[in-house]
């Protein structure tokens, strides 16, 4: 199992402090040299994380995940989530597995994983 940059990608908050968990205490102990290249981005459409809760909790988690490595996007619209690698051509992209998210007013990423996980309404 090779973890490469932006594998990983959340929308949802608690989900993404577990998969944090699980990626640096258990995960670690089996893939030691490959769990430094995962990485956790959560986004939101919400001007910030928590806006259930009162600003002072919602602040001190953002603080919780950016100490624990977790990239905090919010403001973000996704407009898709597509098989393939973006700018690939078809013949390479045969032989690889990934995403693209496509982020409103943003390059399309490439990404490994996804995570789509959303909130209590």
């Amino acid at each position: 199992m090779r973890l490469d940059e932006e594998d990983i990608k959340i929308g949802s908050r608690l989900t993404s402090f577990r998969l944090h968990d699980f990626i640096h205490e258990d995960m670690a102990r089996i893939y030691v040299d490959q769990v430094k290249f995962a990485k956790i981005t959560l986004y939101d459409v919400a001007p910030n994380i928590l806006t259930q809760f009162d600003d002072q909790l919602a602040k001190y988690a953002a603080d919780v995940f950016n100490r624990g490595g977790i990239d905090i996007r919010t403001s973000r619209k996704i407009k898709e989530l597509s098989p393939g690698l973006p700018d690939s051509d078809a013949e390479h992209q045969a032989s690889r597995l990934g995403l693209t998210l496509k982020v409103k007013d943003e390059p399309d990423l490439g990404i490994g994983m996804c995570i789509w996980s959303t909130g209590f309404v």
